[in-house]
């Protein structure tokens, strides 16, 4: 088979197979997969399916213009094969632009650069240090969309074209057989609108060349205003000096070079064909050169996208080059923890290990509300680069569970390095255990279901809202999820609940204020009856509630689906949750960011009014929500005063308690005030204590020096 540009190749796919282990990242990889493949080979079929069908119609055309003396019955059944053959191609064509083609388009457009954003995002911290703008994704993902359809159209203009020549050859052979001048004529016709052509393509080319020399130069002045953004000036663009118009005038110029023979083409083609004839004294056979002089032409120039579809393939090639190459970069640093690396470390230990020592399973001792914590022996990481290089080790530890144990450090010491290595987000590291009770951490089934218990705490990227982010938890996570058992344990004062919601009328007013006067019961007296059989339904319907809760037509349109649905009971029991969690987000909200508004609850987190160290906060109060065994949290502390940083702390103790966790926050001071307040929830104060040669080693802290 042929190969297809522009389309994903399984030489890349199977790169980002190795990459991805998060259920949601091999959703998105299995379904560009399948359409992928599927798209692949319906452009596969079409373009010989194509070669055939345009061969067929050239035949055909000379059978009707040539041979008035063939039996009718054979022209029949020679038109018949022809129709059904026509047929077969329109449904091909269906299959392969419906099917597959549109559904490959819409893929990479939508999906492609957020399966991209989750890999990057993993291999982050690595790709930092090597490359020093990351891709805009979006910029690829729609490329690569827009190439399935230049694809597929490029290689039916291919089909056409391999039609066409074989049609000349046919011509040209059957002139040496019969020794009949005409079809010399004939085929000399095909090959000269064939050369023209020919040259279309080649203006074409230099076309494609010279646009992606330009852009080039464009993100050029792109990347340099990107550049300038943070500054407190702005970046001198040179203008004067760079090649930016000159390849935008080679851009201009090949393009009206390929207007120019296009045109010249339609223009005085038909003229040729109908006095060429007459002017060269030649009777035979005019018919046959205007019906396939016409067809060739219309067929060749008919497809003169062609030019713009092959730049867009050029342009998807160099695309695929990036994401290539940066996978490459990804799979051979090794410095985060892949699937297939960690399947690597996991086989190494279970080979070390005599069978007695894994009787008992990760999942089984993660699932005991006993154990003493996690135990750390003999672990050793080289971190940093050639002449920069340190050893992070540590003997013999045993950080507590149902504790909140603190590791002290300067800023770039390494304590984000152990906390990554206590929850498995790097790889080649030596240990000779690191697990619960007699369970390694290197037993897990694989790496997605040891995030699932191991949880690293951090600044990242988050392009959505406090809010939203909650719905989510509330929709996908409410077993599993800390908010929803809070929010039914909380029997906060009716008075202070009614008064939220009536006191903040204004954001209020055209969601939960108009359901006051119905659903009295519940706002004024709180009775309402309990549901103990709530379900994913109910669950879901909260959560679309709790997200639109300032979204006035939408949540309108929510909770009469909701009536219908659920019925008034029912409903009441909904609504009664959603007043207990509203309240009760807003109110964690608050103690992490004493000076947010309820606006900040819609707030996009990567954009103003958030500032970073409120992006930060919110993230942790986040992260206090989902259940983990193990919770590393990094300088949770930073930049914050001692009252909030008390109910932060009360947050990691009831974190700790309820899951009888290990919490292990990594900062560089401890409040004295905190410290001396929850003292008894205290377990282990980390340090480190190096030496001249780059050992690190971490020990419990000998003399606890507070913030000042």
């Amino acid at each position: 088979m042929i190969k297809i540009k522009g389309i994903l190749t399984d030489g890349q796919l199977n790169k980002l197979d190795k990459l991805t282990f998060y259920k949601e990242e091999r959703l998105l990889l299995d379904k560009i997969r399948t359409w992928t493949k599927r798209t692949r080979l319906f452009i596969e079929i079409n373009f010989f399916a194509g070669i055939l069908m345009v061969l067929g119609t050239f035949i055909a055309l000379v059978v009707t213009s040539r041979f008035s003396n063939v039996s009718e019955k054979y022209i029949t059944y020679f038109f018949m094969f022809l129709s059904f053959f026509a047929v077969t191609e329109l449904f091909l064509v269906y299959m392969k632009k419906v099917r597959s083609v549109n559904f490959y388009h819409r893929m990479m457009t939508d999906l492609y650069d957020h399966l991209l954003k989750f890999i990057l995002d993993n291999y982050r911290l690595s790709l930092a240090e090597l490359i020093p703008n990351f891709p805009n994704v979006k910029e690829i993902s729609e490329d690569m969309g827009k190439a399935g359809l230049s694809s597929a159209n490029y290689y039916d203009a291919m089909g056409v074209l391999g039609g066409i020549i074989l049609g000349g050859l046919s011509l040209f052979l059957y002139y040496f057989v019969s020794g009949d001048v005409v079809y010399l004529r004939l085929s000399f016709i095909t090959f000269l609108i064939l050369g023209s052509f020919g040259l279309f393509l080649y203006l074409g080319k230099k076309f494609s060349q010279a646009r992606q020399v330009y852009r080039v130069e464009a993100d050029k002045f792109d990347q340099a205003f990107k550049d300038s953004e943070p500054l407190l000036v702005r970046t001198q663009i040179d203008y004067e000096t760079s090649n930016y118009e000159r390849y935008l005038e080679k851009v201009v110029t090949n393009t009206d070079h390929v207007n120019l023979v296009s045109e010249v083409n339609v223009a005085l083609l038909p003229i040729f064909l109908l006095f060429l004839p007459y002017a060269l004294n030649i009777k035979e056979g005019v018919l046959s050169y205007i019906l396939i002089g016409l067809f060739v032409s219309g067929k060749l120039f008919g497809r003169s996208l062609i030019i713009s579809q092959k730049a867009d393939l050029d342009i998807a090639e160099v695309r695929q080059r990036e994401v290539s190459d940066l996978l490459d970069l990804i799979l051979s640093i090794n410095s985060e923890l892949t699937p297939a690396k960690y399947e690597e470390i996991k086989e190494k230990y279970i080979k070390g290990k005599s069978g007695n020592l894994l009787i008992h399973s990760i999942l089984n001792e993660i699932g005991k509300k006993g154990g003493e914590g996690v135990s750390i022996k003999n672990l050793e990481y080289v971190s940093g680069r050639t002449g920069q290089k340190r050893i992070i080790k540590t003997n013999d530890l045993l950080i507590p569970s149902g504790k909140v144990s603190f590791l002290i450090g300067d800023s770039g010491i390494g304590k984000s390095i152990f906390g990554r290595l206590l929850t498995l987000r790097y790889a080649d590291f030596s240990a000779d255990f690191i697990g619960i009770n007699d369970s390694d951490f290197r037993t897990f089934p694989n790496l997605e279901e040891s995030h699932r218990h191991l949880h690293f705490s951090g600044l990242r990227n988050v392009s959505t809202s406090y809010r939203n982010a909650i719905s989510v938890y509330i929709k996908n996570y409410w077993v599993e999820c800390l908010f929803i058992n809070r929010v039914e344990n909380h029997n906060g004062e009716l008075d202070k609940l009614r008064t939220h919601f009536i006191k903040n009328s204004d954001y209020y007013g055209g969601t939960i204020l108009p359901l006051f006067n119905k659903y009295h019961d519940i706002l004024i007296s709180g009775e309402y009856p309990e549901d103990q059989n709530k379900n994913n339904s109910h669950y879901y319907y909260l959560g679309q509630l709790f997200k639109y809760m300032h979204t006035d037509n939408l949540f309108t349109e929510l909770v009469n689906k909701c009536r219908r649905e659920f019925g008034e009971i029912k409903f009441k029991i909904m609504l009664a949750d959603l007043l207990r969690g509203e309240y009760f987000a807003f109110n964690h909200l608050l103690s992490y960011i004493p000076e947010a508004s309820l606006y900040f609850m819609d707030a996009v987190l990567s954009e103003p009014p958030i500032s970073q160290g409120q992006r930060r906060r919110i993230l942790y109060a986040l992260d206090v929500f989902m259940k983990g065994k193990v919770f590393v949290v990094d300088e949770p502390f930073s930049n914050l005063d001692v009252g909030t940083s008390l109910n932060i702390f009360e947050d990691l103790i009831h974190y700790a308690k309820t899951y009888n966790a290990v919490v292990l926050v990594l900062d560089q001071k401890i409040f004295k005030e905190v410290y001396e307040k929850f003292k008894s929830e205290f377990g282990l104060i980390l340090s480190f204590k190096s030496n001249e040669a780059g050992l690190y080693n971490i020990v419990p802290m000998e003399n606890l020096n507070f913030a000042v």
